[in-house]
């Protein structure tokens, strides 16, 4: 089996028992890209971020340093949250960014006191999409440079291809 196809398979098996997961995304990936989405190159990359490794306390977290494709964020705030998380993602690497200063190619925000989620998808076709590096932070602010603490912070996952 493709390494594409086994990690979006895993991932739609993940997200069936989840609250509010990603199994809705897959299909409309596919439908989207076709058949290049699951064969190309076999380098679609998967990674759940937590609160124990996510970019958190005003860090920026390396994401590559390569060019990468980015498909989707799935954002997903902890029960118990207590505030806004707002994610950053950067295009380039965390040594050209200054939490606070360095404006974020994408900014997607978690407002809120309650557990929720939201996904974010980025469709083909669109050259915004392919970053030259990419690093994130999660902080309290839109561009902030205060991270968020670990009661407020939110599981982020990635589908990118490198």
């Amino acid at each position: 089996m493709p390494a594409n196809v086994a990690a979006l398979y895993d991932l739609e098996v993940q997200s069936q028992y989840e609250r509010d997961g990603l199994s809705r995304v897959i299909p409309l990936l596919k439908n989207a890209v076709g058949a290049g989405f699951e064969n190309a190159g076999n380098t679609l990359v998967v990674t759940r971020l937590n609160a124990t490794n996510v970019a958190a306390g005003g860090e920026v977290a390396a994401w590559t340093n390569a060019a990468v494709r980015l498909y989707a964020v799935h954002i997903a705030m902890p029960t118990g949250t207590t505030a806004s998380a707002h994610v950053q993602i950067f295009n380039t690497s965390t040594a050209s960014v200054t939490l606070g200063t360095t404006r974020p190619h994408y900014h997607i925000t978690m407002g809120g006191t309650t557990a929720r989620s939201k996904t974010v998808v980025f469709l083909p076709g669109n050259e915004d999409d392919t970053l030259g590096a990419m690093s994130y932070a999660v902080s309290t602010t839109a561009a902030g440079a205060t991270g968020v603490n670990s009661t407020n912070t939110p599981v982020v996952t990635f589908l990118t291809q490198v």
